[in-house]
């Protein structure tokens, strides 16, 4: 039963799979980053000691704000160093389209 399939793995699944471990990365970085700043500046503090930057809660501030700023630097890093432009359609057997569509990065 082996022999009557034949299955050649396209040279693009393995850069699809490293493009969306690092979004999925990139996402886990995000949470953790947002969840340790606000629980760091907000747990447990009471009502009266809370500091407000231009009407926000400084913990609301920080987390939501500050960090959204600094991590929408990061996905510029991401996509010029780990992601590919390479062709969606279907190729030739044997063909090696990875990099080399027009504008690529290779």
């Amino acid at each position: 039963m082996s022999g009557k399939f034949t299955f050649e793995v396209d040279r693009r699944y393995r850069q699809a799979n490293k493009e969306a471990l690092v979004a999925f990365l990139y996402w886990v970085v995000y949470l953790v980053l947002t969840s340790v700043v606000a629980l760091g500046l907000g747990l447990n503090k009471p009502a009266e000691d809370i500091d407000f930057i231009l009407g926000f809660p400084a913990w609301f501030f920080y987390s939501a704000g500050v960090v959204l700023v600094i991590l929408c630097i990061l996905p510029y890093f991401l996509v010029r160093f780990f992601y590919r432009d390479y062709s969606l359609d279907a190729e030739e057997p044997g063909a090696d389209n990875v990099g080399e569509s027009q504008g690529g990065r290779g």
